[in-house]
């Protein structure tokens, strides 16, 4: 029994490469496309296009790995726990190994860095660190559930007194749909949030009378520490005012093996999300595909399926 990872190269039929799993995570590719990382029960597989997946971390016996491992740019990969001391979700950055390497000495705990810590009875929904830059962006879902905050900290060569953790966007209404966060090619960050106006904080809310929200794709143009941040909405269709229609897919979850959101592609230059009219008439969502390199182009590109009208979800771009 159990799960299993496959490859299929193009014009080969499908190899199994993992099998048996327990607990088996979507794999996240290296930028250049030629290797990856999955989670499985306690431990981190590291494989390739030309190699079968070996265990290379393992997670003490008291913790255990939360939402999906992130592999963010060459030298640095991202994954979330829950557990150990202190109980607390966090999130950490590990290098990865080398493929020729000697792995009889798996990675220690000490291999990681810490670069986030939820406050407790938070936990953390999304998370990427920049391809350029010593900066990481996390979502953090704040105890009460209701709030989550979109936090930029160090990265993971950064000390914590050159990049303090900084909330620059929050997200009023998580239960809507979860916010997703990732970094575009250009250091924007690209978020999918029910953005609460220009609040900057979750404390003192009164969630009798919860903030106004505009649920849409934003990108984020992060300041410096005395600076102002830059938000402004990333609009599909041209007839669609930003904040009519959604941009999540309530028809997808984890029990169907599909990983709801937007989907970059390797170069964080293009990315493809699903786009539905807030209207009683349909519930049909259309895939859409924006361009961040033409920025002075309005809109984006609708993609015409041969499924026709019905519910889609991007996978991979």
């Amino acid at each position: 029994g159990g799960k299993d990872l496959m490859i299929m190269r193009e014009g080969e039929f499908p190899q199994v490469v993992l099998s048996g799993a327990t607990s088996l995570s979507s794999a996240s590719w290296s930028p250049d496309g030629r290797y990856y990382v999955v989670q499985n029960g306690k431990s981190l597989f590291f494989g390739g296009i030309s190699c079968h997946a070996r265990s290379w971390f393992n997670l003490p016996t008291d913790e255990k790995f939360e939402g999906q491992v992130v592999w963010a740019r060459e030298d640095v990969i991202l994954f979330a726990i829950s557990g150990g001391a202190p109980n607390r979700t966090r999130l950490y950055a590990i290098r990865p190994p080398t493929p020729s390497g000697d792995w009889s000495d798996k990675h220690s705990i000490g291999g990681r860095v810490l670069l986030f810590t939820a406050e407790h009875g938070g936990s953390l929904l999304s998370w990427d660190h920049s391809p350029t830059e010593q900066l990481a962006v996390v979502v953090h879902r704040c105890a009460n559930a209701m709030l989550a905050e979109v936090v930029v900290v160090g990265g993971v060569d950064a000390s914590p007194e050159s990049v303090p953790p900084r909330t620059i966007a929050v997200d009023g209404r998580v239960e809507y749909c979860k916010p997703q966060v990732a970094f575009l090619a250009d250091g924007r960050i690209l978020a999918r949030l029910n953005l609460a106006g220009d609040l900057k904080t979750s404390s003192g809310l009164d969630m009798a009378n919860p903030p106004h929200v505009i649920h849409g794709l934003w990108t984020i143009r992060v300041s410096g520490k005395h600076g102002q941040d830059l938000i402004e909405p990333v609009s599909a269709c041209e007839s669609w005012a930003h904040g009519s229609y959604d941009v999540c897919s309530g028809s997808y979850g984890s029990g169907h093996g599909v990983k709801e959101g937007f989907v970059l592609d390797h170069e964080r230059k293009h990315v493809a999300f699903t786009a539905r009219a807030q209207t009683a008439e349909t519930l049909a969502d259309e895939l859409w595909i924006v361009d961040f390199t033409k920025a002075h182009e309005a809109g984006a590109v609708k993609v015409h399926g041969t499924s026709g009208k019905g519910c889609h979800v991007p996978i991979f771009l």
